[in-house]
Formats: C-alpha cells, structure tokens, sequence
C-alpha cells in the first residue's frame, strides 16, 4: 500500500509542473490461482442413476468393473471404472447381484448385465459412494419352482415362514 501512495505523490509532483500530464492507472488485480501441496483426502466417487421429476430412475447408473491387476477402460461412457481382484471378476456372471455397503454405510445392490473381454458393467438404482478397500459380495441368482401337487409357503408375519405339510417332508 505504501508504495502505492509513493507512486501517486510523485505523480502529484510532476503534475503541478508546467505543460506537464501524469495519469495514473492501475490495475486492481482480481482473485489468483494459488498453487502450493493439496492435501490427500478419501478418494470417493459417488454414482447416481438419472431419475425423472417425480424421482423414478429412468437409466440407471452404469459402472464398470475391471482387473485391478490389468485395468482397463471401459468400452463406453460409465458412470464409474472400478478395480477389482482378478479372481472376484472371474466368478461374475449376468444377472448375478453385487452386495456391498457404501462408503455411508448404505446397503446397495448391483446387477451384472454384460461380460465383456476385459471386465463386465453392472448397474445400480440408487446413488452409491464408493471407497477404496470397499467389499463387494457376489450372489448368483437361483430361481426354482414348486413342484406339482406341493403346498405353496404361508407368512406368519416378523419375517417368519411356514412350510406346508407336503413340503415340510
């Protein structure tokens, strides 16, 4: 500041001499990218499936999932790109579910829809945050059907079941 008021002084100086004209302009500088170390912070990346106004997902976010021994980008646009041990994507087959908590603790699920070469997509219907170290559990999805003639099974309520009789043998 002082050398500010310096300058316009001597500018007061040689203004008062004759046939003499001294402006004065400067240049009021605005806010600076400063540069310096940044910090490490968690590494989170947050997926979110688009949903329309009244909150209904209408795509569902996209997540690919590679090697983490030999990764490699995803063949399309994703939401996400996560690595994973080899030996985990191996076992992955479509329509298998993908249990994990998120990095808030919130119980998710992922569908796997499509192998490919190098790693596979699944898709998710709610936002999920991933961290690194995040467990993810694989389910392979079983249907069967009740055989002829067998009693179907009845709800007592609290998550408790019966089996008919014919079942129950």
């Amino acid at each position: 500041m002082r050398v500010w008021l310096s300058m316009i002084r001597n500018r007061k100086k040689l203004a008062r001499k004759p046939g003499a004209i001294a402006v004065v302009q400067m240049d009021l500088a605005g806010p600076k990218l400063r540069t310096g170390p940044i910090e490490p912070g968690p590494s989170v990346i947050r997926c979110r499936p688009q949903r329309e106004i009244y909150g209904r997902v209408v795509k569902t976010a996209r997540i690919w999932l590679t090697s983490a021994d030999n990764p490699a980008g995803p063949p399309a646009p994703a939401e996400a790109v996560l690595p994973v041990s080899s030996g985990f994507l191996k076992t992955l087959r479509s329509g298998d579910i993908v249990r994990l908590r998120d990095a808030r603790k919130g119980r998710r699920t992922l569908r796997v829809v499509q192998l490919e070469r190098d790693g596979c997509w699944a898709e998710g219907r709610r936002t999920t945050y991933f961290v690194p170290g995040l467990e993810l559990r694989a389910f392979r999805r079983r249907t069967g059907r009740i055989k002829p003639g067998q009693k179907a099974l009845r709800s007592r309520g609290k998550g408790e079941t019966q089996l008919g009789a014919a079942m129950a043998a």
